[in-house]
């Protein structure tokens, strides 16, 4: 069998596993009415697991497509001395020669005992980069399958938004997000802080951001009857999840570009002014869709039908410019669902009807990679369970206080407390794309979307318990 067969089964074998594994999850999840994106993760969990058992019956190398391993090598330590690391961590790094690591926590925590803990941190970018061994043409390909899945969820988030939401809430809803906001940072941004990162100020900020997002889908799955009582309060948790996940992408947007560009060069403006002013341009389309339909009909009179081509163009266009400019997936992927929707024009529901529905198998690979990156069992240790207790402990904290404040205005504590609690698809994938970048510590992103996962499941157990009780109690009440 020649390497392009071997690459091949491997990727078929791999798709064919994730989707078998998916679809008993996945069915399991909506009939209990649990978070999608948790079937997903726990898919790319059992993946692994089941890679692990297939290594040890037939060896390490049959299973090493899938894990990324780390060795060092003499090919390492050159390109290392080329990158300037200093002369006493290449010394101390050929002393673990030959051997393959396997996954990131278990090769990161070697380095921390071999060169030290700041050494190990200060170069591992370089480390990893040079010491990875794996098979680079599958793992390109998962990450080329995972981008685009991640690419087309933000997409048709993108898609979907209506600036009306973000009207429509009025000043009662901007104070609700602010109130929430301002407890989030305090209670877990504090807690973070002081208890879990060594008051390391910028992991906090990182973190935050991801929690900041709530998940009201886990509260509103249980589809209790909406009475009039209750559709006022649950317009109010919609309104008050939008605008907290406007903040969040924004600042996730602010941060990202500062620490693109907080040591940019101002001489390489000339070479980058090119790439900025043609990505500009895809501003435009998304400001005014009106004109830019307009703009596209005078094509329409040209082209026919194939003006989709040209549509199609100028969206994969934007995307190469965006890619290039450095930008995270995360901003590209909303910025390309407006440029999209101001690219269907009149016909923008056949389209989410029929492209959303077509591409949405490829929504699942960003969390399998997830859960993929949740196996490792060293990450799990006492540590762990001090630090998920404290994190779920701040966020329920923050639910109570809600559910006080709320009580006091008389605001129905019970929906906005619930519905405060959960986080969801947002936070475990901003947390994913600060690991990548080893802005976060790895063993930081396992435990918070572990709690993520809890508080998901948690909210939706309350949700369908509590309202349902609730409803419940006013129906006796009513016969009486």
């Amino acid at each position: 069998m020649n390497a392009m067969s071997v690459i091949f089964s491997q990727i078929f074998l791999y798709l064919g596993c994730v989707y078998c594994i998916n679809s008993v999850l996945i069915y399991l999840s909506r009939r209990l009415k649990i978070s999608d994106f948790i079937a997903h993760i726990l898919t790319g969990v059992l993946f692994a697991a089941a890679v692990a058992g297939w290594a040890a019956l037939f060896g390490p190398q049959n299973a090493q497509p899938y894990q990324t391993g780390y060795r060092i090598t003499d090919h390492t330590l050159d390109n290392l001395r080329a990158a300037e690391v200093s002369d006493t961590v290449l010394a101390n790094l050929a002393g673990i020669k030959t051997r393959v690591y396997v996954g990131e926590g278990v090769f990161l925590d070697t380095l921390a005992a071999r060169v030290g803990e700041a050494e190990a941190l200060r170069y591992k970018s370089q480390i990893f980069r040079f010491a990875a061994v794996s098979d680079k043409t599958f793992n390109t390909f998962i990450i080329f399958l995972t981008q685009i899945g991640l690419l087309l969820f933000l997409v048709q988030i993108g898609f979907n938004f209506d600036p009306k939401f973000f009207q429509a809430g009025g000043d009662n809803a901007l104070n609700q997000a602010f109130l929430v906001m301002i407890l989030i940072v305090l209670i877990p941004g504090g807690t973070g802080y002081f208890l879990l990162f060594e008051q390391n100020a910028w992991t906090t900020v990182f973190w935050v951001i991801a929690f900041l997002s709530i998940h009201i889908g886990a509260v509103l799955s249980a589809k209790f009857p909406i009475t009039l009582s209750l559709k006022k309060p649950l317009k109010d948790l919609v309104q008050l999840a939008v605008i907290l996940d406007i903040v969040t992408l924004a600042l996730f947007a602010l941060v990202s570009l500062y620490l693109q560009f907080r040591g940019y060069n101002p001489s390489g403006l000339k070479g980058d002014l090119p790439r900025w002013v043609a990505l500009a341009f895809f501003i435009l389309p998304a400001l005014s869709p009106r004109k830019t339909e307009k703009f596209f009909g005078v094509f329409q009179k040209l082209l026919g039908e194939y003006t989709v081509l040209l549509k199609l163009g100028f969206f994969f266009l934007f995307l190469y410019f965006g890619f290039h400019s450095g930008l995270s997936v995360l901003i590209l992927g909303i910025w390309a669902g407006l440029l999209f929707k101001s690219f269907a024009g009149a016909v923008h529901f056949e389209v989410q009807q029929k492209f959303f529905s077509n591409v949405s198998f490829l929504y699942i690979f960003p969390f399998v990679e997830i859960g993929r990156n949740l196996v490792a069992p060293r990450e799990y240790s006492l540590d762990f369970w001090y630090a998920f207790g404290i994190i779920l402990a701040a966020l329920a904290s923050v639910s109570l206080l809600i559910a006080l404040i709320s009580l006091r205005k008389r605001e129905y504590p019970l929906a906005l407390s619930l519905g405060a609690f959960p986080r969801g698809e947002l936070s475990v994938l901003i947390l994913w794309l600060f690991k990548e970048t080893y802005l976060i510590p790895f063993s930081l992103f396992v435990v918070s979307v572990a709690v993520v996962m809890a508080s998901n499941l948690l909210g939706s157990l309350s949700g369908k318990y509590l309202f349902s009780s609730s409803l419940e109690r006013l129906r006796r009440l009513s016969r009486r």
